[in-house]
């Protein structure tokens, strides 16, 4: 198995926890009874929210930290290659450099549209 499959594998959970949005368990919660949901937070009225842009919000911006991680992952030394074949185990800067470099990927994205 290729090495950022292997990284994407140890850090998915955590991937998948950082792309979630706090109004995203309220709109689940609520479009399960057959309700929109309009949010207000801090005085500012966000649209009305569906399950489906929640789904595809989170679907980008978890595809954005999918392409950090292959990039991130590329980057790990031998040893930390071994170590991530044989214990499922990144090294405890992974996460952070890819949040990092996620940040400059979706301003790629965003420039290429």
């Amino acid at each position: 198995m290729r090495i950022e499959r292997l990284a994407w594998l140890a850090c998915r959970d955590e991937m998948e926890r950082r792309a979630r949005r706090w109004y995203e368990t309220l709109a689940r919660v609520l479009s399960a009874r057959g309700s929109e949901v309009s949010i207000s937070r801090a005085g500012r009225m966000y649209p009305t929210v569906t399950r489906q842009m929640t789904d595809a919000d989170r679907a980008r911006r978890l595809g954005v930290l999918e392409f950090a991680v292959d990039d991130i992952a590329q980057t790990l030394s031998a040893s930390e290659q071994a170590a991530l074949r044989n214990t499922g185990v990144l090294p405890p800067w992974f996460v952070g450099a890819v949040l990092k470099h996620a940040k400059a990927v979706k301003q790629e994205m965003a420039r290429a549209r």
